[in-house]
């Protein structure tokens, strides 16, 4: 995504058609959870401080929307905490449409549920996700499956010592977890379930392994439990929003702080003494340099980019 924002840019910055610089520099986000908020956001300022490389481009060329069907975004957080995001994004200019919908996004033309209709060269789509379709063909699979509409709706019912819970009581030898199930968080409280994302997955993953092992030599199984320490989410350069657990309190904190221990925390959970020393290398070296703007497959195959605009001069 980053290095087709980039390459839309530069090739903004050479059409003299009007039309199509609209097109390629109008980006459309639908969702405003914390993956689409950060996504809009970080992007918002990456391209900002990239301006500067292009002297034919003013912020005023550049359009981001941000779509959400629900009244609110970052719904992980306080109501005063959203908020200060929402306006936050409206300030640096993202329209942010709530309560709205996507209609259509067909030949590259967005229409809304509000009745707006624009081009826009990139679509990311944040609005959540869908089960394996496998989870409810009859043909390919008789596992029971949560069938009340919802967020859950679709997923494989588990237990919370990960075992699948049948119709007449829990399938002892068929386990499941990550985003294509329902496990109960048993740390936030009855009927809830813990969301899809990589910080459960990972833990579940090894809960699933050691309770196989514990079912194989009969032992009794252990319950899968995890307490976040809080939320957190960068936007953009030295800004960011979370919400911190401290012991029965919750503590929300913003701007640079949030944004400094979003980072801590990402090197925190990096993998190897080395990866992490890299990381925090290249972000050392982004404060000396600002932002590197240089696109990935710019920089292993250079010469695309002149055939590129080789054959497009030949075609016109």
């Amino acid at each position: 995504m980053r290095d087709r924002i980039l390459a839309n840019l530069a090739e903004a910055a050479s059409t003299k058609d009007p039309s199509v610089r609209k097109r390629l520099l109008t980006f459309t986000f639908i969702g405003g959870g914390f993956a689409g908020g950060e996504a809009v956001a970080e992007t918002e300022d990456m391209v900002r401080d990239a301006l500067r490389y292009y002297p034919d481009l003013h912020a005023s060329d550049i359009r981001f929307v941000l779509v959400d069907g629900a009244p609110f975004i970052f719904p992980e957080l306080t109501e005063d905490q959203r908020a200060y995001v929402l306006n936050q994004l409206r300030e640096r200019g993202i329209e942010v449409k709530l309560e709205t919908f996507l209609n259509s996004a067909e030949n590259g033309v967005i229409k809304t549920s509000d009745g707006d209709e624009f081009e826009s060269d990139l679509l990311v789509w944040n609005a959540g996700v869908k089960p394996a379709p496998v989870l409810s063909d009859a043909e390919s699979s008789d596992l029971p499956v949560v069938t009340e509409r919802g967020p859950m709706m679709g997923k494989l019912e588990a237990l919370a010592d990960l075992r699948v819970n049948g119709v007449d009581g829990p399938l002892d030898n068929v386990f499941a977890a990550g985003d294509c199930t329902a496990v109960p968080d048993l740390a936030s409280g009855e009927g809830k379930f813990c969301p899809p994302n990589a910080q459960h997955a990972v833990r579940q993953a090894k809960r699933l392994a050691d309770n196989i092992a514990r079912s194989v030599q009969g032992r009794p199984l252990v319950d899968y439990y995890h307490r976040n320490l809080g939320v957190m989410a960068t936007l953009g350069m030295y800004k960011g929003v979370g919400r911190l657990q401290v012991g029965d309190k919750e503590l929300d904190i913003r701007g640079l702080p949030a944004w400094a221990m979003a980072r801590a925390y990402h090197v925190y959970a990096m993998p190897t003494f080395g990866r992490k020393a890299s990381v925090v290398a290249g972000w050392a070296t982004n404060l000396i340099s600002r932002r590197d703007i240089i696109g990935i497959p710019q920089t292993e195959t250079p010469r695309a980019a002149f055939e590129y605009a080789a054959n497009t001069g030949k075609k016109k």
